[in-house]
């Protein structure tokens, strides 16, 4: 799947594999630590004649697929400003609370 992201260029070529952590990695999302054992999602590519990998935790990856499933073009790095975003939007609110709510509370 491709995809353009403004003023980001689309990768040459990239792969995403999920793994489980043999040692620690930083998630270049959030910035929190992914312990040895934990799983998470590592992104590896070339973009603009550089290669580059990166290793986004589960929650992130979560955040990430649910946008690209609204629509969005998610550049690496800058998550949390696209999920601010469309946090805004009203009907998008409802939904994630509609999906996440156990027992007629939401988590």
């Amino acid at each position: 799947m491709s995809c353009y992201c403004g003023d980001a260029s689309a990768p040459e070529f990239h792969r995403v594999t999920s793994r489980v952590a043999r040692r620690a990695h930083r998630c270049c999302e959030c910035g929190d630590v992914i312990e040895p054992g934990e799983t998470y999602s590592e992104t590896a590519g070339k973009w603009d004649r550089e290669f580059a990998t990166f290793a986004t935790c589960d929650c992130c990856q979560w955040q990430r697929d649910y946008l690209v499933e609204l629509g969005h073009c998610v550049v690496y790095g800058e998550l949390e400003e696209d999920w601010n975003d469309e946090w805004e939007n009203a009907e998008w609110q409802r939904k994630w609370h509609e999906e996440h709510r156990q027992g007629g509370q939401t988590q």
